[in-house]
């Protein structure tokens, strides 16, 4: 029965543009005119598009159901039905073999992409191994060394190793939100809690001034909100004045008619300098002057993409001396 289904509907829709092209031909004036000219216009589209639904062996089908139609209309229809029936093989064909080659090319995408997320997802996994033997190896050190200097080595060293894992996990991020496979998940959470959490994990914590005006609970993804601000938190810590401190506010504010929570994160531009607004969230963007850091170029692309999944709203505004990140959130997914 399945198998039969497509050559039923490819039957049925060319007896249908039969039908249509009758009526015109008695309902309009200029019908004939356009059936004499035009006689196999409301086909080769159809049959174009019953090829890329259900391949070549279909659309040979209403190639020849077509043309046997067209064979029984009235001499007058079409003179020189032969022409015109083989310039109407001929483009059907052509489109044909184009809309195999769209095919083709996009099935060979999907393949690459698949062997890619593959390839991103083992090679995560064979680092992670080596990199957690080579953290705990570093932490052992650090407690068995025996002057200061050897114990900031071994802290340096996990730093690094911490960089290259946060790296790995970036570029996972990156892979699922291309695969379309991060969706938001509204919960009910508190701000000020989230805020305080980021604080705390942040790498250099006393930097942080921390203004938080809301106490009541907002409906959004925790997780990707959290993702955000740690990322924002980090760069500016990274990237901004090491003798400056780093403003990270939240306030609720309605914007595009819904209420939500505008979060702000300022700092004074470092050493790297001043970055191009314009391209601070594309993929792999990278200032040049910020090479000295570690970093694959995609925290903020990632944070764009995270806000667009949560229905929100982030931009950046460079001034004299300050870089501000605005990101605005809604209180429902909905």
């Amino acid at each position: 029965m399945r198998k039969a289904f497509p050559a039923t509907i490819s039957l049925l829709a060319i007896f249908l543009c039969f039908w249509v092209q009758q009526w015109m031909q008695d309902s309009f004036r200029a019908g004939p005119h356009l059936a004499l000219n035009h006689p196999f216009f409301p086909y080769t589209p159809m049959i174009i598009y019953l090829g890329y639904r259900y391949g070549i062996r279909i659309s040979l089908l209403a190639i020849a159901t077509s043309l046997i139609l067209l064979m029984g209309l009235t001499p007058e229809l079409i003179e020189n039905w032969l022409v015109a029936g083989s310039l109407f093989v001929i483009t059907c064909t052509l489109g044909l073999l184009i809309i195999e080659r769209l095919k083709d090319a996009n099935k060979k995408e999907r393949q690459y992409h698949q062997a890619q997320t593959s390839f991103m997802s083992m090679l995560a996994h064979e680092i992670r191994s080596p990199l957690a033997t080579l953290e705990t190896a570093a932490y052992s050190l650090s407690l068995m060394a025996a002057s200061e200097s050897s114990a900031d080595r071994m802290r340096n060293l996990s730093r690094g190793i911490e960089d290259i894992s946060n790296i790995v996990d970036k570029l996972l991020e990156v892979d699922a939100i291309e695969s379309l496979r991060i969706k938001a998940l509204s919960t009910c959470f508190l701000i000020k809690p989230l805020l305080t959490d980021v604080v705390d994990s942040a790498a250099s914590p006393e930097r942080i001034n921390l203004s938080c005006a809301i106490d009541k609970t907002i409906n959004n993804d925790p997780v990707l909100t959290r993702r955000i601000l740690s990322n924002l938190v980090d760069n500016a810590l990274k990237y901004g004045s090491p003798e400056a401190q780093v403003n990270l506010a939240a306030m609720p504010e309605r914007f595009r008619g819904k209420m939500g929570v505008r979060f702000r994160c300022i700092n004074q531009i470092g050493a790297s300098g001043s970055p191009d607004p314009s391209q601070l969230f594309t993929k792999y963007y990278r200032s040049p002057e910020a090479s000295c850091a570690s970093g694959a170029g995609v925290g903020l692309w990632l944070c764009k993409q995270f806000t667009e999944v949560m229905a929100g709203e982030i931009h950046c505004e460079v001034m004299d001396q300050t870089i501000s990140f605005s990101l605005w959130i809604p209180d429902s997914l909905a």
